[in-house]
C-alpha cells in the first residue's frame, strides 16, 4: 500500500485518523487539530497510507528536543479495522524510520 509525508492539504484526513485513534483506544488525554497541523509542518511529519480515497491508517513523528536534536518519538500508529493484517503497519513504520 503506498504511504507518502503528509502535507497541509491533507489536515483534514490526517485528522480524521487522529482522532478515530483517540476514540478506538479510549485515549484521555487527546491531540488537537492544532497538534496535528503541527505535526504535519514540523520537523517530524505525519504519514498517510492509502491508495486513492479514505487513508487507511497514519503514523507521527514528534521530536523530543529536550534528548537531543535528533531523537524523536513515534506517536498515533493506527490502521483502519478494514485495512489490519495487510501490511500497512509495517509500511507506516518503513517510511517513517527512512525519513528519521
Amino acid at each position: 500500500m503506498p504511504v507518502r509525508r503528509a502535507t497541509p492539504a491533507d489536515e483534514a484526513a490526517a485528522w480524521e485518523l487522529v482522532d478515530e485513534y483517540h476514540t478506538t483506544f479510549g485515549v484521555v488525554v487527546r491531540d488537537d487539530r492544532a497538534a496535528t497541523r503541527r505535526d504535519i509542518e514540523g520537523p517530524g511529519g505525519v504519514w498517510l497510507a492509502g491508495d486513492g480515497g479514505a487513508p487507511a491508517g497514519c503514523v507521527v513523528l514528534r521530536p523530543l528536543p529536550a534528548l537531543g536534536p535528533r531523537a524523536g518519538e513515534v506517536k498515533r500508529l493506527y490502521v483502519r479495522p478494514a485495512h489490519r493484517g495487510a501490511g500497512v503497519a509495517g509500511a507506516l513504520m518503513d517510511a517513517l524510520e527512512a525519513h528519521a
